[in-house]
């Protein structure tokens, strides 16, 4: 669309058939495919121009949007309020039912708390509190919220870690950073070793990642679908996971159930994202890395 440019955008997010661009004044524009509500609209059209989705005033600071499972988005305002809107299947939206919801709605399960970070996986979705508590719902499969029960939850449910920083759900598993990146934690759907715990096998509960060598604290988890990402502090990336695609940056295309650091010598990554089965890594000097 070449309207983006005038908008002043600071983030361009792209969701199951449908993509958004945040600005810096806290506005959030759609465009795309409309079923299911994703657009965030009161209705279910496509729109092939830039939408205005209306937060009552809100000012929005960040915005996540699912790319699979007929899509559903969630977005954070700047007093650490959480929205969710689109497809309501599993619960994944957190508002107590499955229904569709086509604008964004408050997700007043979380209101008493100040969110500071969240995430959105195909079919479940979690959020991170300024007292460092983990909530997660939607599907249960495979244990991927975390409670000890593969019961689909259609209200965020408390997990049992402290301290929790960050947190990336991947298509039927989830990881999250504690400790100021200190500890690595993971759960749910383990058939590539994508919870890097050096085996196959399902977990319902948080289970810690153990590093056979020394690393630095980690600054960003991130997920595919069957694989994981981590950044550490002092510019290094580590992979596990299904590596099918080449998803791992490795030099083979076979699944690793252990962190394995991609290499990329001389160089410091800042930042570190994920697609389905892709990577992406900024460095610090402005160099773009993809696998």
């Amino acid at each position: 669309n070449n309207n983006i440019g005038k908008l002043n955008p600071i983030s361009v997010v792209g969701g199951e058939r449908c993509s958004f661009v945040l600005t810096e004044q806290g506005l959030v524009y759609a465009f795309g495919h409309g079923e299911y509500g994703r657009l965030g609209v009161p209705d279910t059209h496509g729109r092939r121009d830039l939408t205005l989705i209306d937060f009552n005033g809100a000012k929005i600071v960040a915005i996540k949007s699912a790319t699979s499972s007929y899509g559903f988005s969630m977005a954070l305002d700047s007093e650490g309020r959480l929205y969710s809107w689109g497809d309501g299947d599993f619960g994944k939206l957190g508002h107590g039912d499955r229904s569709q919801q086509l604008v964004p709605k408050l997700m007043n399960f979380l209101l008493p708390y100040t969110i500071t970070n969240f995430h959105t996986g195909p079919k479940h979705g979690a959020a991170v509190t300024s007292e460092g508590k983990l909530y997660v719902w939607g599907e249960g499969d495979d244990g991927r919220i975390g409670n000890g029960s593969s019961s689909t939850q259609e209200t965020p449910t408390l997990i049992a870690l402290e301290d929790v920083c960050d947190v990336s759900c991947g298509s039927d598993f989830t990881i999250a950073l504690t400790n100021n990146g200190r500890q690595v934690w993971s759960w749910g759907c383990n058939s590539y070793g994508q919870l890097g715990v050096g085996n196959d096998e399902n977990a319902s509960v948080p289970k810690s990642i153990e590093f056979p060598f020394e690393v630095k604290p980690f600054i960003k988890v991130v997920t595919g679908d069957s694989f994981t990402g981590l950044l550490s502090s002092d510019g290094k990336v580590y992979t596990f996971g299904n590596g099918e695609y080449g998803s791992l940056g490795l030099t083979d295309i076979c699944s690793v159930e252990t962190p394995k650091q991609v290499d990329l010598p001389g160089h410091f990554v800042i930042d570190i994202v994920a697609g389905n089965t892709f990577m992406i890594a900024l460095t610090k000097e402005g160099k773009v890395f993809s696998w």
